[in-house]
């Protein structure tokens, strides 16, 4: 288990140390896939959805997630971002939206991407 750096010897979960680690620019981008009904992505292109544009919350949505990133994955470090942009548009018959964030400190998401919803239906829309 030593190649994991979140993880000790015994096993369990650990904080790592990033106070020796150089400020740099960073950069995360990610991506998700929204299923919906053809009825649903029609709605959304009509701007016929009863609770207002769906595509304008997803982009919301996005950056309060990007901001909150530190809370929603365990052991990640809290970083102040200096850019998120978030995009959302309906291509075909899939709403796709994607978004990317900045920041210039000494740590970010291993994984280097936002909050994903891959495969989530938004039918109720």
């Amino acid at each position: 288990m030593s190649q994991l750096t979140h993880i000790d010897e015994q096993g369990r979960a650990k904080m790592v140390d990033t106070s020796d680690k150089s400020v740099t620019a960073r950069r995360a981008v990610g991506l998700a896939r929204v299923l919906a009904s053809p009825a649903t992505i029609e709605a959304i292109r009509k701007h016929q959805t009863p609770k207002g544009d769906p595509l304008e919350t997803a982009r919301l949505a996005g950056v309060m997630a990007a901001k909150q990133t530190a809370d929603l994955i365990p052991l990640c470090h809290p970083l102040p971002l200096t850019h998120v942009d978030v995009r959302a548009e309906v291509l075909r018959r899939l709403n796709l939206s994607g978004g990317g964030s900045r920041n210039a400190r000494a740590n970010r998401r291993r994984d280097g991407s936002p909050d994903r919803g891959f495969g989530r239906r938004a039918d109720h829309l």
